[in-house]
């Protein structure tokens, strides 16, 4: 039969068999995995018993469910498996089913197997070569924005803006002035006429 093994830092392993339809885990009291954190969702997650074998689906929960780093909605669990659940981890153990995971295409069909990085490692990873590179860490790259594209794709459209913009922030400076002369000229002759 298959179970799941609940673990977190600092407690004892805890071992629930999959011996229903449906298990549900949350902060619940009521759910037949308990877990008393505020970071789990009341009802987070249920395990499910299909024909052609366990599924996994958050239920909506607000900090999410993750499978091997990666967020999920459903997942097809496999011997081994982990679920992340705010700071616990729930192990999937089927021993009657603990063959190894095919469903994905191998080197040996041809494929080669995409590695995913978790974000933060990522940009970590991007910081080290940016210091390799200069000797310092640098801002993140940056993110081209639709107006860099443009000016990147036909600079003249683009210089040809900017000088429409700035001919515009003069014209508007020059009628400030004139308007600021006149109002002076204006006070002028009131007092001293």
């Amino acid at each position: 039969m298959a179970f799941v093994t609940l673990l977190t830092a600092g407690t004892e392993p805890k071992t629930y068999e999959l011996n229903k339809p449906r298990i549900v885990a949350g902060r619940d009291s009521r759910c037949d995995i308990h877990i008393d954190n505020l970071a789990v969702s009341k009802q987070h997650l249920e395990i499910v018993h299909e024909s052609d074998g366990y599924v996994l689906r958050d239920l909506g929960s607000s900090n999410k469910t993750f499978v091997d780093n990666v967020e999920i909605r459903e997942h097809r669990l496999r011997d081994g498996d982990e679920a992340v659940v705010g700071p616990y981890r729930i192990k999937f153990s089927n021993p009657a089913n603990a063959a190894p995971k095919t469903d994905m295409p191998t080197a040996s069909d041809g494929f080669e197997p995409t590695l995913q990085l978790p974000p933060e490692m990522i940009r970590k990873k991007l910081e080290e070569m940016q210091r390799e590179k200069t000797g310092r860490a640098s801002d993140p790259p940056k993110i081209m924005t639709a107006k860099d594209y443009a000016a990147q794709v036909n600079p003249q459209s683009a210089a040809s803006d900017d000088s429409k913009r700035a001919g515009t922030v003069t014209a508007v400076i020059l009628g400030a002035i004139v308007l600021i002369v006149i109002a002076n000229v204006i006070l002028f002759l009131k007092f001293y006429a």
